[in-house]
């Protein structure tokens, strides 16, 4: 990042003085531009963020991000407003933090202020064996078919990674399930022919899924591939920083912190629904709408036109900026978004922004030589589609035979298709391949 994207990101964020003051110095220093801790705006403390924080004795993106989570979780579609689509409470968030800096209270945050009986999973290995989570199916009576009853699920994974390596086993479709169900309005099915007698049709009429997850920047630059942020995985999740203070041995304080003193602060809260499914322009006080379009404006305009690999991780940003700001309202229990929630949606959101850049565009993080050959090759498949509209597998294989063996070729388009950034339409015998734009 240069000097003027650092010092936009952090000046866009009340009461960071101190971060522009060491940003400046760094720069003045001719030291590398990256900005190695990121605290907390005090903006972001307010309402019941202040008040979970007060409990915990602690201010951290790990208590934001789990507090976040555990509001989207429990609001879910009670909270429902209209952004292009439908846009509800549930959150996809993801915090990314170095080992053994206590990113686990942030799961143990999420899990405390959930309500009572609200179901909880740490894992998931396919698409659909999200069925079960999201629904309670009773099928007691033989010959009867089950009964499905939709219920509001989060998945609080500590190592986010275990998805990513699950959703690249053989046919595994669970990172296009997760894309498909983040917010998604319409009902969901699967369809298997190995299940009983009746067919294997199964539908739930209101999917709700949230997701609390943490990892580390070593770990997600491992396993995330140039498709994967293409596809959309990356950008549904709202990645924030985590912890980067130095740690000690000694601290009676924070080792005495349990995250349960927090339960039950979010249960009033249950109930309670907001918007109705308006325009969400409606839920803003004038001055507040007036400072986040003139915030929102000239960022996500030109954004929304780059085609990079950190901006395809940003694009839902724009999305996310409004969320965080209904959820300050919702947990406020406000008939409207103010100026100060809009305040510390924009102070979360530049943060985020500003992080994930510099998470994406790192030159020197070194990456294995066998994940930098199948990065490579990606580029070059999906270039040559791109160059070619309607082209074949097979040519490709040919045109790209000095590059690398034709089942690897064939295994990077197989995963394409798969993530989406590549679709296949059969043309009389053969089948056509385009990269979709």
């Amino acid at each position: 990042m240069g000097r003027a994207e650092i010092e936009a990101a952090l000046r866009e964020t009340t009461g960071f003085v101190a971060g522009i003051e060491e940003a400046q110095r760094r720069l003045d220093l001719d030291i590398p531009h990256e900005i190695t801790d990121w605290p907390c705006p005090d903006i972001l403390w307010q309402g019941l963020f202040a008040v979970v924080a007060d409990r915990l004795k602690k201010r951290s993106w790990e208590i934001w991000l789990g507090t976040l989570v555990a509001m989207g979780a429990t609001a879910h579609k009670h909270l429902h407003w209209h952004y292009h689509r439908p846009l509800y409470g549930m959150v996809y968030g993801l915090l990314i933090s170095p080992t053994g800096h206590g990113k686990g209270i942030c799961a143990d945050v999420c899990q405390a202020l959930l309500p009572e009986g609200y179901t909880v999973r740490d894992s998931v290995q396919s698409g659909p064996a999200l069925f079960p989570i999201l629904a309670k199916i009773d099928t007691d009576v033989k010959g009867v078919p089950p009964t499905i009853t939709p219920r509001p699920a989060v998945l609080i994974i500590e190592e986010w990674t275990t998805l990513l390596k699950s959703s690249k086993i053989e046919f595994s479709n669970l990172q296009e399930t997760l894309n498909n169900l983040w917010h998604r309005s319409r009902a969901w099915n699967i369809s298997r022919s190995d299940t009983e007698r009746g067919g294997g049709d199964r539908e739930i009429a209101d999917v709700t899924l949230s997701i609390c997850a943490t990892t580390t920047n070593s770990l997600l630059r491992e396993q995330v591939t140039p498709s994967m942020m293409r596809s959309g995985f990356l950008n549904r999740y709202l990645v924030v920083p985590g912890s980067h203070a130095q740690w000690s041995f000694y601290d009676p304080d924070m080792a005495g912190v349990d995250a349960a003193i927090v339960k039950g602060l979010l249960d009033h809260l249950a109930l309670r629904t907001c918007g109705g499914g308006r325009n969400v322009w409606h839920a803003y006080t004038p001055e507040a709408r007036e400072r986040l379009v003139q915030w929102g404006e000239p960022l996500f305009g030109p954004l929304m036109q780059r085609t990079t690999l950190e901006a395809e991780s940003l694009k839902r940003l724009h999305t996310y900026v409004h969320i965080v700001a209904l959820l300050y309202s919702w947990s406020d229990q406000c008939s409207t978004v103010s100026l100060s929630h809009v305040e510390a949606a924009i102070a979360a959101i530049a943060i985020s922004k500003a992080f994930v850049e510099q998470l994406i565009g790192e030159p020197d993080v070194e990456i294995p030589k066998f994940k930098q050959y199948e990065m490579n090759l990606e580029e070059k498949v999906l270039a040559k589609i791109r160059s070619e509209p309607g082209i074949t597998a097979r040519k490709v294989c040919d045109d790209l035979r000095r590059n690398a063996p034709r089942p690897d070729i064939l295994r990077v388009i197989a995963l394409l298709i798969s993530t989406q950034v590549v679709r296949e339409e059969r043309q009389g015998k053969t089948k056509a391949l385009y990269v979709n734009e």
